[in-house]
């Protein structure tokens, strides 16, 4: 039934994400003690307290943040490190 339920979902036109999305749903509605939701919530939720996944994230935006230089500026003002490496280009990739 959970097969049925994405292969349906991905003909009627539904993205890939939200048909494994409802497929996983009624699997965890319908599925036996070790898949329900409250034990599923409980391990999502205990798995936010890692700081090493927290620290994805954050290390996303802080790149983020070095990629927008005119945002790096106002943040920094003109400190050492930006007088020292002016001449480092914010980008991620070189340009060659």
């Amino acid at each position: 039934m959970v097969y049925a339920i994405l292969i349906i979902c991905l003909i009627i036109g539904v993205p890939v994400a939200f048909s494994i999305v409802a497929a996983l749903n009624y699997f965890m509605a319908a599925g036996e003690f070790p898949y329900n939701f409250r034990i599923v919530a409980t391990q999502m939720f205990g798995g936010m307290r890692s700081y090493p996944l927290l620290a994805i994230p954050l290390f996303i935006l802080v790149g983020d943040l070095r990629d927008n230089r005119a945002l790096l500026y106002r943040l920094q003002g003109e400190s050492l490190l930006l007088q020292t490496f002016w001449w480092v280009d914010s980008a991620l990739a070189w340009p060659w």
